[in-house]
Parts: structure tokens; C-alpha cells; sequence
């Protein structure tokens, strides 16, 4: 009876060379371009729910996921290759597509709250946490107010009212901070 040695793990690098909405374009490392390492490659990625469709040039590495925003993110992309040992970056000093100076945080709460919401489907209720935190910061503003005075003397409830309009805002950004733009490659330097 012979068994199968287990394959030891290795870790396989790519960076992000190109993003919208919709298409990433990865670019892996020369040692992970062997035809079984982009079979898993591609078949893992094609497992992923709200992904359509994986391409891959073994020649020069590059992985193209097209997906469904509406049921996974880019950031879910990414994890998915992490998850089979494939550790993708941006170009140094290059950023995620769309995001632009001063936004990065909002544009993280907007994946988790996004990210949240593909998960919460609650019986075809359509809550949209884009609105229910603003409005759960709002109500719990007006009742501590309301039980408690203004409260200057300790830390104020007026807070939950200032996180209703930021939460609120940063979470309906008007459509230009979001425009998207595709990130140019760097010449591929593998040390």
C-alpha cells in the first residue's frame, strides 16, 4: 500500500498589474507558470462564487478574473489567491484602482459594509447597510440625547449624530471619487 507524499507548500508571488471593475489582471512570479501550478490556479478561481471567467497566458504569467462586483470584490480575488499560496501585491507605491488621495478609508468601509451585505441576504429583505448604519448611529444619537441631555460634561452624544452624517456620507460618495482607473505595469523585476 503506497501512499502519495504530500506536496510541501510553497508560497508563489504576483502583483496586481492592471484593475476595473469588474476584470483583474494578475501577474505571477516565473515560478508559478508551470502548466499544474495555473491549472490550480484557474480552477480555484473559477470556484469562487460571482467569478465567470479565468484566463491565463502560461508565457507571460498574467491571470485575468473576469467577476460579478455585485457578488465578490477584488479584495475577494485576492484572497482567493492567497488561500491557494499565491501572495499578490501592487506595483510599489502604485494603489487599488479608484482609490485616490484621502479615501482609503472610506473606501475600505464601503468593501466591508459591501462585503457584509452580500452576506446578510436576510429573507429577501432588502436592508442595505448603506443606510441601516447611518440610521442605527442617527437613533442611537437621538435617544442618548434624549435620556440624557446634551452631556457636555462627559463624551457627548451629539457623537453618534456626527458618525451618522460621516458614516452616511462616506458611504454614498458622489460617482467621481470612485472612477476608476487601470494601473500601468512596471517593468517585472524577479529577484
Amino acid at each position: 500500500m503506497s501512499m502519495k507524499a504530500e506536496e510541501p507548500r510553497h508560497n508563489y508571488h504576483a502583483r496586481v498589474a492592471s484593475h476595473v471593475p469588474g476584470r483583474i489582471r494578475v501577474r505571477l512570479e516565473p515560478l508559478a507558470r508551470r502548466s499544474h501550478t495555473m491549472k490550480r490556479i484557474k480552477d480555484h478561481l473559477e470556484a469562487q462564487d460571482g467569478v465567470s471567467d479565468v484566463g491565463l497566458n502560461p508565457t507571460t504569467g498574467s491571470v485575468i478574473v473576469r467577476y460579478d462586483r455585485s457578488k465578490i470584490h477584488e479584495s475577494g480575488i485576492i484572497k482567493a489567491l492567497d488561500d491557494i499560496h499565491v501572495l499578490a501585491s501592487y506595483v510599489s507605491g502604485a494603489k487599488p484602482a479608484g482609490s485616490g488621495p484621502g479615501n482609503g478609508a472610506a473606501r475600505t468601509l464601503m468593501e466591508a459594509v459591501d462585503d457584509l451585505n452580500r452576506r446578510l441576504k436576510i429573507g429577501g429583505l432588502g436592508i442595505d447597510l448603506r443606510n441601516a448604519l447611518p440610521l442605527a448611529f442617527l437613533g442611537a444619537g437621538i435617544w442618548s440625547i434624549a435620556k440624557a441631555g446634551l452631556g457636555l460634561e462627559k463624551i457627548p452624544p451629539f457623537l453618534f449624530l456626527w458618525l451618522a452624517l460621516d458614516t452616511f456620507v462616506k458611504l454614498h460618495p458622489p460617482a467621481e471619487a470612485w472612477k476608476t482607473t487601470s494601473i500601468e505595469p512596471a517593468p517585472a523585476r524577479w529577484v
